[in-house]
């Protein structure tokens, strides 16, 4: 095995042979070396190996610390096949997934399952991309390729469910009923004004018989209440006979607060 300038170097407690053949099981073009005991040092094992072309050494011999997330290994995956096969893999044996493509396996070592162009997407210089690539990963544990490219490049939103089609909606409850709504009668109105999840203020409401009063001036939704009662009171009117000139002379008049 040639050595190269900077070559990665694990240390176990006492698995690093079985740990190089696990990950040589699992990569192309990955093998074990050479396994050389050093018996001036108890049970200390040296073991090279190859994962990928790339040279690698383990080390068994007590007294390691244990591995954590500041250092790990970087899988780049050509597609979705990729990731799913080095996750499972990876995991066998008793690993755990973490988040955002990362996982340990049941050595210890920590991993990230990750495409080959996640850096460039989380570096694209258009902003709002690289923020929606970031947002993304870190909702997901193992990565969803083609949902992370389309969050990326679109966002990630069904047709009718842009932020502008929300906004333009929620413009067009708030002005209030539609012209149809308002000839539909005062009850239609009043339901239309009062399924609005906003503050009211009422002004003033007139009296079917033509004596008008003030009505208290209220941002609470019992005003709605209030409203509707007298409403009922006006049809119960009606039935008894009331002409409906006057009843047509009734009206609600609210402003929505902005």
């Amino acid at each position: 095995m040639t050595i190269q300038k900077i070559t990665p170097f694990l240390w176990y407690s006492t698995e690093a042979e079985e740990a190089a053949a696990f990950y040589t099981s699992i990569f192309p073009d990955s093998r074990i070396v050479r396994v050389t005991p050093v018996p001036s040092a108890g049970s200390t094992k040296v073991v090279e190996f190859v994962l990928f072309g790339q040279p690698f050494i383990a080390m068994s011999s007590p007294g390691n610390e244990p591995f954590n997330h500041a250092v790990s290994l970087l899988v780049n995956c050509a597609d979705q096949a990729d990731v799913d096969r080095y996750w499972d893999a990876l995991l066998e044996g008793g690993g755990s997934p973490d988040a955002c493509g990362w996982l340990k396996d049941r050595f210890g070592v920590s991993w990230q399952i990750a495409p080959a162009d996640v850096i460039t997407m989380m570096a694209d210089p258009d902003p709002e991309k690289a923020r929606r690539t970031a947002e993304a990963m870190m909702k997901m544990v193992k990565f969803d390729v083609a949902a992370l490219k389309l969050r990326t490049q679109h966002g990630g939103l069904a047709r009718g469910t842009e932020p502008g089609a929300n906004r333009a909606r929620t413009g067009r409850e708030a002005s209030g009923p539609s012209r149809g709504s308002r000839r539909a009668g005062p009850s239609t109105v009043l339901a239309g004004a009062c399924s609005q999840r906003t503050q009211f203020k009422w002004r003033r409401v007139e009296r079917w018989r033509d004596r008008p009063r003030q009505c208290e001036e209220t941002n609470s939704e019992p005003a709605c209440a209030g409203g509707m009662a007298k409403l009922a009171r006006m049809r119960r009117a009606s039935a008894a006979g009331v002409s409906p000139k006057s009843r047509l002379n009734s009206r609600l008049n609210c402003d929505v607060l902005a």
